[in-house]
């Protein structure tokens, strides 16, 4: 079977038919003939009011999911590592994924040929008619913000790891001077001193004798906090 000469259908159209025209316990595939069915899976999910799930690596397995899910609707997405025999084996637990939820097959056109000549049971299962998700430029523009965010988080998340590093390796270096006030530029020890005055004197000007640093100002006998534990800015006078 070949995605060429399906119906095709667009994103928002699929999702408001998964809400209205799946019955319970009914199996619909989609063809990605372009795009990453990761992501996609994912953004039907979202929209259908639906559940991800990536498909484990054999048939066996991805049937105990599907039947442990209950009444929810899945969106299965990684059937590419599918071989031929691995969807004979679905194509005989076929049964299994008989359920109270509906499922949401999302192909590409090698799945889709190996679904029909390795899987024909199963194939007349699905739901028609079946459809090819047509590419929308709406939807590749919402992909690519999607993308932005989730690399935007993963380098928000390592930057907040580096400055938690950095903030534990000044409370170890301040730790070397006990019962005294330390100022510090990044890991550096730029002053220490037992008389607070002085050490705010110190931390004051360390803005002006070190303008590409942030000096921070550690108070004596305090320990390492869940959250930023160094006083920052110049109100140091009124803490």
């Amino acid at each position: 079977m070949s995605a060429v000469g399906l119906p095709s259908i667009r994103l928002d159209e699929l999702c408001r038919r998964n809400d209205a025209a799946l019955a319970p316990g009914g199996i619909r595939a989609v063809v990605v003939s372009e795009g990453d069915t990761l992501s996609l899976a994912r953004r039907i999910a979202g929209r259908s009011r639906g559940q991800h799930l990536e498909a484990p690596p054999d048939a066996a397995a991805l049937a105990r999911r599907l039947r442990a899910g209950g009444g929810a609707l899945f969106v299965v997405s990684g059937l590419e590592a599918f071989s031929g025999d691995e969807w004979k084996r679905l194509d005989l637990l076929r049964s299994r994924l008989s359920r109270e939820g509906s499922t949401v097959l999302v192909l590409s056109p090698r799945s889709l040929d190996l679904l029909a000549r390795a899987a024909p049971n199963l194939s007349s299962f699905i739901s028609p008619p079946l459809w090819n998700l047509e590419s929308d430029p709406d939807d590749a523009a919402e992909e690519g913000i999607e993308a932005a965010q989730r690399s935007s988080a993963h380098v928000n998340d390592s930057s907040s790891q580096a400055r938690q590093r950095l903030i534990r390796r000044q409370y170890e270096e301040a730790s070397k001077f006990p019962g005294e006030f330390v100022v510090m530029i990044g890991t550096r020890v730029f002053f220490h001193s037992t008389d607070r005055e002085e050490a705010i004197h110190s931390y004051e000007s360390a803005f002006k004798e070190v303008p590409d640093g942030t000096p921070v100002f550690i108070e004596p006998g305090v320990r390492l906090p869940e959250r930023d534990p160094v006083v920052r800015g110049r109100s140091l006078r009124g803490a």
